[in-house]
């Protein structure tokens, strides 16, 4: 998937030009960090990861998550959830 890229929320930009590329990794982070609502095109997208520090996780949030990533175009081989961080291996 190729798109703008950026870089600790700010535009990449080189010799005056935005820089797009692979943005497919970029796409899944944000879509695991993001609250249900904050896409308005599309309200129930989002990750909710913060939500889920010091609490129990829900058992089913790795494969809900894997869907809503693969939704927005992006293949997604594995998702997995292990001790204090989360892998997600994408489609080369």
């Amino acid at each position: 998937m190729t798109g703008i890229l950026i870089d600790n929320d700010e535009l990449l930009i080189e010799d005056g030009h935005i820089v797009t590329g692979d943005s497919a990794g970029q796409v899944a982070e944000h879509i695991l960090s993001a609250n249900r609502g904050e896409y308005k095109e599309v309200p129930a997208l989002g990750g909710e990861v913060v939500k889920m520090l010091n609490g129990t996780p829900d058992p089913m949030w790795c494969a809900i998550v894997k869907k809503q990533i693969q939704s927005m175009g992006i293949p997604v081989v594995s998702l997995e959830m292990a001790g204090t961080g989360i892998t997600v291996k994408l489609q080369q």
